[in-house]
């Protein structure tokens, strides 16, 4: 009964997108990158600046879309105790990207690339007990599978405001496959491949999730939304096409997750847009996955957004202390 409530809420939801996309402009095809676009091939390495001398090593990965910038002045604070290894994404930026892979966004090529990539980036250069942070979206999936992939190198993951996955309809049991199988054939087609530009920022998530700090959410905003439209495409259907509440049975090393209280939504956001609403991303299934495996801990955040390393770094930088046993 369960199932086929969730496949009829599923055909409502992709008709509307349908019906909503019917008078797109039909020149556009986000699903393919502009000619001139730079790629690079997948064996590249990965850019990375490091940050600080201390004997401790932090990776830390941007969020969708955001950039190293947005965490250098995090690293630079923690520079006496830790060396921090700021990932530069391939396509964030505008940076060139990898060739996109084609066949099913289920089969998480980019994403995996990166975190292959890091893993061996680690390797070249001798990094082990490393802290991983991830942060928003594809960012957090990167995190946790390093640590569940990769126990070796991994002392302990961070999640510093990262939602599990796509929440379709309140129905946080969603296999990957059912969600793969509804981007590859209908939002991706039907969706994604003719949005304008201008719809394209005005669906983004508000400025708001971002931060609490007003001018802060917005710069980042900013960044996210002034990426190349297919860079970003391939990353989010990735991302939708995955649930990293599937993985919390194979995660071995700890995994700390601050829950962010969204104390600064202005009062005039969308119901969609709630500290409530965020909670079905970035707070149950972190909870319901504590509850399952003891290596998971959450960690409240009252005072931040999604960025909990901009808006709390001090509860970022005590959990990194305890960490190490400082």
């Amino acid at each position: 009964m369960k199932d086929r409530l969730l496949i009829k809420t599923l055909l409502i939801v992709n008709t509307t997108i349908i019906s909503l996309n019917t008078n797109a402009q039909q020149e556009i095809n986000n699903l393919i990158l502009p000619e001139d676009y730079p790629t690079i091939p997948f064996e590249t390495p990965l850019k990375v600046d490091k940050i600080g001398k201390g004997k401790s090593h932090i990776i830390i990965i941007p969020g969708l879309g955001h950039g190293v910038e947005t965490y250098q002045e995090f690293a630079e604070s923690l520079s006496k105790n830790f060396t921090s290894h700021l990932i530069n994404v391939p396509g964030y930026g505008n940076t060139a990207s990898y060739p996109l892979p084609g066949g099913s966004y289920g089969n998480q090529i980019w994403t995996d690339t990166v975190k292959y990539k890091i893993a061996e980036y680690a390797v070249a250069n001798n990094l082990n007990e490393l802290i991983v942070i991830g942060n928003h979206q594809v960012s957090t999936q990167m995190a946790v599978r390093l640590g569940i992939d990769y126990p070796d190198l991994v002392k302990a993951v961070i999640i510093a405001g990262g939602p599990t996955a796509l929440n379709v309809a309140n129905m946080p049991q969603v296999t990957p496959a059912l969600r793969a199988s509804q981007q590859d054939l209908q939002y991706a087609p039907n969706w994604f491949k003719t949005v304008s530009p201008e719809t394209w920022k005005n669906g983004s998530l508000l400025p708001s999730y971002y931060s609490k700090d007003a001018e802060v959410a917005q710069e980042i905003w900013n960044r996210v939304t002034n990426n190349n439209i297919p860079v970003m495409i391939q990353y989010v259907e990735e991302y939708f096409s995955q649930d990293t509440e599937f993985d919390f049975n194979h995660i071995t090393v700890p995994t700390h997750v601050f829950i962010p209280g969204f104390s600064n939504i202005p009062a005039n956001v969308p119901l969609t847009a709630t500290a409530a609403a965020y909670d079905l991303m970035l707070k149950d299934p972190w909870v319901r996955g504590a509850e399952k495996n003891e290596m998971i801990k959450t960690i409240a955040a009252p005072e931040s957004h999604t960025m909990v390393v901009l808006d709390s770094p001090d509860l970022v930088k005590e959990k990194l202390l305890e960490i190490i046993g400082k």
